[in-house]
């Protein structure tokens, strides 16, 4: 069990605004006065690093029967994604390993197992379900391990439309799930195991709590990129990137109250 991680989520700091009235003699209008401009908030402090040298990556999906559900798709695309994350060498030197668990539904008890099998082997990041029930159940276990949840196709609040594979990525799924049909989110689900693998390179540290922390700053107003291998180059030789991804762009977004650590991330 890793050390629980700080807390992410920025402290908002409360702006005050102050009126001014100046004295006047009496039966003479006052003038409006104008209100300050809001403090800015401070800036939250980057986590210690805590990771083991290797990013452990795990989809915990609800895994329907038929293959009709974007289930499946999903979890071939973050396979795809991870394959093609150590054909670049890896996160921090390191191959990134991925396992699979199942959410089951949100009247049922295998989140639960799912989430205490994947904490008992070390896992940093989770590929997570957008239901919002299922979401509300993981965010304790996940706050006590200091895993970060990316959801794909998810704004923070709710489940968005998503995008359909291309081609080249559809080709890229049925090489790991030859009977794939819906493909409906699963280019987020690719461009979500990227960005967590690009916050671990930002962070130089592949625990749950600096990749969530780091987040941002791989969509930063950078140079953009679109594949890991490529914003790697870029961060070679300039200081921020801008990952573009499968979807052509991309957005995050925290849910309420998850110290930071359940985040949505979604096509703009």
């Amino acid at each position: 069990m890793r050390p629980h991680p700080a807390v992410l989520a920025p402290v908002l700091a409360a702006a005050l605004a102050v009126t001014l009235a100046a004295c006047t003699p009496a039966g003479s209008q006052l003038e409006p006065v104008a209100e300050p401009s809001p403090s800015p908030s401070p800036t939250a402090t980057a986590p210690e690093a805590s990771g083991d040298g290797v990013l452990r990556i795990a989809t915990l999906l609800p895994t329907p029967d038929d293959l009709a559900g974007t289930g499946p798709a999903r979890i071939a695309a973050v396979e795809a994604a991870v394959r093609d994350i150590n054909a670049s060498a890896g996160v921090l030197g390191a191959p990134v390993e991925v396992l699979h668990r199942s959410a089951g539904t949100a009247e049922g008890d295998r989140l639960d197992a799912g989430v205490a099998d994947l904490v008992a082997r070390g896992v940093d990041v989770i590929i997570g379900p957008s239901d919002p029930a299922l979401l509300d159940r993981m965010l304790p276990l996940v706050q006590e391990a200091g895993i970060a949840v990316l959801v794909p196709a998810f704004d923070g609040a709710a489940a968005t439309a998503g995008t359909e594979a291309d081609e080249s990525l559809l080709a890229r799924l049925r090489q790991s799930d030859p009977a794939v049909q819906s493909t409906v989110s699963a280019p987020e689900a690719y461009d979500a195991v990227v960005l967590a693998a690009l916050a671990a390179v930002l962070a130089d540290d592949d625990a749950g709590a600096s990749i969530a922390y780091a987040l941002p700053r791989a969509l930063a107003d950078g140079i953009p990129c679109a594949s890991y291998g490529e914003c790697l180059s870029v961060l070679e030789t300039e200081p921020a990137i801008l990952v573009e991804g499968r979807t052509g762009g991309l957005s995050v977004e925290a849910t309420a109250d998850s110290d930071g650590l359940i985040v949505g991330v979604a096509a703009r």
